[in-house]
């Protein structure tokens, strides 16, 4: 249900004109959001209180004809709904009139806002079918209706992105100085006001990231991040970093699940196993160690635990410098 069509049957519920499911839908909704608090000033809600009794009692009993469906208990209870919403109104004009972060354009007139207050992730749906898992104290804009020829939203705080694929419309997230662009996707950006860096985290597809500059296309610093990769910016140096995640995920890939039970492979045919699963580059520095083989069960465990066991069988070390991973070591034991 669209922000327009529910504020339509909010004005049928205070005319008592809803038909019993129409009433649930109201009362579920002020269920789940009369308890969140709303920070407004306590004259602030004197005046809005003041306001909706004043509009009430003249839609209502200030006229000949009451309807019977609006009792006291609904007058009262549609009042509470009222006051949520105007509070909510208020906190969000009060942060629309906030300056937007050097180097992000300010959202568009008429944009929704979603700031989550609760102690949870909470999702948020957009038009295309796209879903932003909004972490908390983290804030989320957009418009209405994309445009034709982008989806841009912005982001302060945290938040997982799912994106419906468009490849005429690529999807845009604007979070401080950096820039995140995509047609079709999933990952996390990261944008705290306060914190010294911006990190945004690849897990399917691939993702273009820039930092919000006046420079032309050709000059600006960009990165493309694959999946496993995440780009760290730092605020000050002005530098995007890229690494890998703390923790790689297997790709989805058709087919069987590969296993990664070993037994007397040689060393560079694990390694290709192991990048093919995971989509990282793997490189022996060492010539010596392409004739060693290796012997093991490393199902069910993670990248790097499986690297430490491989190392530490063939007495090598490995080493994770930018998207990629070395290892080094005298050669077979």
């Amino acid at each position: 249900m669209s922000q327009h069509e529910f504020d339509k049957l909010l004005e049928k519920y205070l005319a008592g004109a809803c038909d019993p499911e129409e009433e649930k839908i109201i009362l579920d909704w002020y269920e789940r959001v009369g308890q969140v608090p709303v920070p407004v000033e306590a004259g602030e809600k004197e005046a809005i209180r003041q306001r909706i009794w004043q509009r009430l009692y003249t839609k209502t009993v200030g006229t000949s004809a009451v309807r019977p469906l609006l009792t006291r208990a609904r007058l009262a209870m549609a009042a509470c709904v009222l006051l949520v919403l105007a509070g909510a109104v208020w906190v969000l004009s009060e942060y629309r009139r906030s300056a937007a972060p050097v180097g992000q354009s300010a959202p568009a007139q008429g944009s929704i806002e979603i700031r989550n207050i609760a102690g949870k992730p909470q999702p948020v749906r957009l038009e295309d079918g796209s879903v932003a898992v909004l972490q908390p104290n983290s804030v989320l804009s957009y418009p209405e209706h994309f445009s034709r020829k982008n989806r841009r939203v912005f982001l302060k705080g945290e938040a997982f992105f799912q994106v419906t694929k468009d490849p005429t419309k690529p999807f845009i997230v604007q979070a401080g100085d950096l820039t995140t662009e995509v047609l079709g996707t999933s990952f996390t950006v990261k944008s705290y006001e306060g914190a010294k860096t911006i990190e945004v985290a690849v897990a399917t597809g691939r993702v273009s990231v820039y930092e919000n500059t006046e420079a032309s296309i050709p000059d600006r610093k960009e990165v493309i991040l694959k999946p496993n990769q995440r780009i760290t910016y730092d605020k000050q140096s002005k530098q995007l970093i890229p690494t890998l995640i703390e923790r790689p995920e297997k790709l989805a890939a058709p087919g069987p699940t590969r296993s990664f039970v070993f037994e007397n492979m040689a060393l560079p045919d694990v390694l290709k196993r192991l990048e093919a699963a995971y989509g990282i580059d793997i490189f022996l520095e060492n010539d010596a160690l392409s004739g060693c083989m290796f012997n093991g069960d490393l199902n069910e465990l993670p990248l790097f635990t499986q690297l430490e066991l491989i190392c530490k069988s063939l007495n090598a070390k490995y080493e994770t410098r930018g998207t990629s991973i070395f290892i080094n070591g005298k050669g077979c034991p």
